[in-house]
């Protein structure tokens, strides 16, 4: 089912918005409107546990709980706080690392006769790449079809070097493009289908599935960037991911294992605290409501964590760095009680390969108060950036419907 017939028309829809990351799933009750700009009705969150850093089936098995947590607090909760009568009719998913698999390959066909651009023939380079990624995934020589592709599209398209917007019924000797492919484990698919259908009685067919480096390029390409080129920069739980564009096209990410829960199991550690203590001194941090002692302790702590962190971070700008030279405008993307740490360790002045990198940077922080004029609320409602950048994805897709 494309994305586009997954709306129909109709002049305002109900949807249950879902963020399934690593360090927490944020979901949201929104409305969408024609030639309206997005109603939050009611949100949730719901925090994986962080004592220690948790295997991949230990990751799922907690997901599953808490999606069906996330979906009944809502449902329960949400929809009492609606001031109109209306029926939840669609469920729209991202998944942040590590529960996706991204690749880019760059297509080019230069044959000595003309030939025809017709959609059987964009299916067929899908398919043959589709099969490839999947045999390179699997890493048998039989494909192992234990996950599904949710995002495919041919962009940048290129007719005799010419850039197309509709290379369709063209005809060409040298076709050039990008197809960008996401997947994501049929078990998890099938955890997400099962317990919306649960807890909501919505059928696979109105779940919408992507990844959340693809949603925020498209918000940050179509509202924030000016420049075809950038970097996202997305911080999550436990994970770093970085995107990297180039003109306007997802190249590559790269996950760091290393985000926000690192911060709070070293402060855990150091201190001889319990995570859940930990976490709340890391909120009194932020807000400049420590005593001293404590303060120069966490402060102590985050320079071995800043330390570990630019490791990781060297090693993606040299990856990045084999692609092209690299792009100095950086959107972040981060948690808020952590979000002016993260932009002190990139602030730091360095002598290794990243020194010019840094020197350069043009870092733009995405926030909820940078996405504000693009929805609005209900009372009381709390929004956080990563939710708001959904609905404004999402949004584009039911406007241009």
């Amino acid at each position: 089912m494309s994305i586009l017939s997954f709306f129909r028309k109709k002049e305002d829809e109900l949807s249950i918005l879902l963020d399934i990351g690593n360090g927490s799933i944020n979901g949201a009750i929104v409305l969408f409107t024609k030639n309206k700009i997005p109603r939050f009705i009611f949100t949730g969150e719901v925090p994986f546990s962080i004592p220690l850093q948790p295997s991949a089936p230990e990751l799922s098995a907690e997901m599953k709980i808490l999606l069906n947590k996330i979906l009944d607090y809502l449902i329960k909760n949400g929809l009492s706080k609606m001031t109109f009568a209306k029926k939840i009719e669609k469920v729209l998913v991202t998944f942040s690392s590590p529960w996706f698999a991204l690749k880019t390959k760059h297509i080019n066909l230069v044959q000595q006769n003309y030939f025809l651009i017709t959609k059987d023939f964009l299916d067929d380079i899908i398919e043959k790449e589709k099969k490839v990624f999947e045999k390179l995934l699997s890493g048998e020589d039989s494909p192992n079809k234990s996950f599904e592709i949710v995002e495919k599209s041919i962009v940048h398209t290129k007719i005799n070097g010419y850039e197309m917007s509709n290379s369709l019924g063209r005809k060409t000797k040298n076709f050039d493009a990008y197809l960008c492919l996401s997947v994501v484990g049929k078990s998890t698919i099938d955890i997400v289908h099962n317990a919306i259908l649960k807890n909501s009685h919505i059928p696979a067919d109105m779940v919408s599935i992507h990844t959340f480096p693809v949603v925020s390029f498209i918000v940050v390409r179509d509202i924030f960037s000016a420049n075809s080129d950038f970097i996202i920069m997305d911080i999550t739980g436990e994970v770093t991911d970085l995107t990297l564009v180039e003109d306007n096209v997802v190249i590559k990410s790269i996950s760091m294992p290393s985000g926000r829960n690192f911060i709070i199991r070293q402060i855990a550690k150091k201190l001889d605290l319990s995570a859940e203590i930990a976490e709340s001194n890391l909120h009194l941090y932020a807000e400049g409501k420590l005593d001293e002692k404590t303060k120069i302790q966490i402060q102590t702590i985050l320079l071995d964590v800043e330390k570990e962190w630019s490791i990781y971070l060297e090693s993606a700008i040299q990856e990045f760095s084999s692609q092209k030279n690299i792009p100095s405008t950086v959107y972040l993307t981060v948690d808020s009680d952590v979000a002016p740490i993260y932009k002190d360790f990139l602030s730091l002045v360095k002598t290794d390969s990243t020194a010019e990198f840094r020197k350069n940077m043009n870092l733009i922080h995405i926030n909820k108060e940078t996405l504000s004029h693009f929805y609005e609320t209900q009372m009381e409602v709390e929004v956080n950036e990563f939710m708001a950048i959904l609905a404004v994805f999402y949004n584009k897709l039911f406007q241009d419907k």
